[in-house]
């Protein structure tokens, strides 16, 4: 029961604190690991067209003015998905990416900016940083925050792309979808269409 207690309440909530507390530059470095990982197994440079490319990070910047810089920096990744196909993901220093196939089956740029709306919920909320500290454990985080971090950090680059691919917990979900919604509500976009953009990427999906 003990052991159960503290699977269930205690590392979540131990790896919500230390997703508060973890330096920047560890972050950082987390992030620009994830990215050079899924880049070189699995992603490749994104074929939409530059007009269109430009059409997105306008968009996406105007999402991110409104978020506010309450957390890390936000900067928009293009990319063909490969085997990942229509998706969107959080990296956990403010990358987030967005594949060619997910803007592919999107039918107007509010479905696409209700997504981008989610993973920004996803940066702000530090859930994949919680994420991760959730998979690799108690030891990890006291390592990380507490002491050398240097070959952790290395072991955590290089497990990232795995991680990444984790599904989230309802909690994080549910929290993400009520961020994008008040995001998309500021901005002055309809903040439920991109409902209908999920509902075909899991037909997509298969």
């Amino acid at each position: 029961g003990l052991i159960f207690v503290v699977y269930r309440f205690g590392v979540p909530l131990l790896a919500s604190g230390a997703a508060l507390v973890t330096p920047q530059p560890i972050i950082v470095a987390m992030d620009r690991g994830t990215l050079e990982t899924v880049d070189r197994t699995v992603f490749s440079p994104t074929e939409l067209a530059e007009e269109r490319q430009k059409a997105l990070h306008d968009m996406f910047g105007e999402l991110a003015q409104i978020a506010g810089d309450d957390g890390p920096a936000l900067r928009l990744e293009l990319r063909q998905g490969g085997m990942i196909g229509a998706n969107a993901l959080a990296l956990p220093g403010g990358t987030i990416i967005v594949t060619d196939e997910l803007v592919g089956l999107a039918r107007s740029d509010d479905e696409i900016a209700g997504v981008i709306a989610h993973e920004i919920g996803h940066v702000r909320e530090r859930h994949s940083l919680q994420q991760i500290y959730r998979v690799l454990g108690i030891g990890f985080m006291v390592g990380l925050i507490g002491g050398d971090a240097s070959q952790l950090v290395d072991d955590v680059i290089v497990q990232a792309s795995a991680l990444q691919t984790l599904v989230y917990s309802r909690e994080f979900e549910t929290h993400a979808d009520l961020y994008s919604v008040g995001l998309m509500a500021k901005a002055g976009r309809d903040p439920l269409a991109f409902v209908g953009l999920l509902d075909r990427v899991v037909e997509d999906a298969g």
